[in-house]
């Protein structure tokens, strides 16, 4: 019956700032056998929209803050598993940034606040790490619900920030987590690139490499099942790692003490229950502060202003010479008069 031959090439632009983009591409190649023809009609769905999912604002663009779902396959002691999750595109921020996708039949209001929050056009940006100590190794069937925990923690801390600061976003990731693999790091490498914008004042402090420190405590894997820990996910406590992000808008509290307020936070919890298991906290470590103040824009002038510019700047070479010319015709005048 041959076969119909389909090129398919995907375009994606990242943006930064208003006026600069990363844009990169890739091309694929899809057989395809005709279909017989048949009386029945034939519906074509994404993997997730399949399982009955999706994601919020699905209807709107990424670059205008929509969000898409995106299919994952993890590798779990040898046996390949498929996840849907949700994402945005920078400089939209996924909010809350572990959340699962909706269910088709509810709404986003009666599930959970979930949505790709913008980005300040000019912001202070904060990473820090916080060890969390005597954490047992998790298995894979508990990942969600610890991840599900972790952006209840980043809740509480924007609750606690926002009285000084104002809306602070804050973004959790669970270092080398296998279930949600996607770390808040491409958000640092997302303000990193703000440096090559003329139009941005980048100053950072720090760590001017913009990257999140290798703990020696935290190299192995959390959210794998383990073959010693046997089906209840029992075996020995150990530092795991979490990874924050912080953006904020700009004043005069974000630049001087967003960073300090942010590392003494887990101190006032002291604990926190991840929902199978309680975790104490160690002591927070700042590892990238850097704040990226958008230039004033000038406006360009209209035909008129520029005419109008030109003839002030005229008169203003020969207002000097006139004053002097209608002077000395008056001190000439005023000699003639005495003689």
């Amino acid at each position: 019956m041959g076969s119909i031959v389909l090129h398919v090439r995907f375009v994606y632009v990242q943006s930064l700032g208003t006026s600069s983009a990363h844009v990169h591409s890739s091309g694929y190649q899809l057989v395809m056998r005709p279909l017989q023809d048949t009386p029945e009609s034939v519906v074509v769905q994404t993997e997730c929209s399949a399982r009955g999912l999706r994601a919020p604002h699905s209807r709107l663009a990424p670059a205008l803050g929509g969000s898409i779902l995106e299919v994952v396959v993890l590798n779990n002691s040898g046996t390949p598993t498929r996840v849907c999750t949700w994402q945005c595109a920078l400089p939209y921020l996924k909010m809350p940034w572990n959340a699962p996708p909706l269910q088709v039949n509810v709404s986003a209001s009666t599930a959970f606040t979930a949505s790709c929050a913008r980005a300040p056009a000019s912001f202070a940006a904060v990473a820090l790490t916080i060890p969390l100590l005597g954490v047992d190794v998790f298995t894979f069937d508990l990942a969600a619900e610890i991840l599900l925990g972790v952006d209840r923690l980043a809740e509480l801390m924007a609750a606690d920030l926002r009285a000084r600061f104002g809306p602070v976003r804050v973004l959790i990731s669970l270092r080398e987590s296998e279930y949600n693999t996607r770390q808040v790091q491409e958000v640092l490498d997302w303000v990193r690139g703000f440096q090559r914008l003329p139009e941005y004042n980048v100053v950072a402090s720090v760590n001017a490499a913009y990257s999140l420190k290798n703990t020696a405590t935290a190299n192995r894997r959390l959210l794998q099942a383990s073959n010693e820990s046997g089906a209840g996910g029992a075996g020995g406590a150990h530092t795991a790692m979490l990874d924050v992000v912080l953006v904020a808008g700009i004043n005069t509290q974000t630049e001087c003490c967003l960073a300090a307020s942010a590392a003494e936070f887990p101190q006032k919890l002291k604990s926190y229950d991840l929902g199978t298991q309680t975790a104490q906290f160690g002591e927070a470590q700042v590892e990238t502060t850097a704040v990226a103040t958008r230039k004033p824009q000038e406006v360009p002038m209209t035909q008129d202003q520029t005419s109008r510019r030109k003839s002030d700047d005229g008169s203003s070479v020969w207002a000097p010479i006139l004053i002097v010319v209608v002077l000395l015709a008056a001190f000439i005048f005023l000699q003639k008069r005495r003689n």
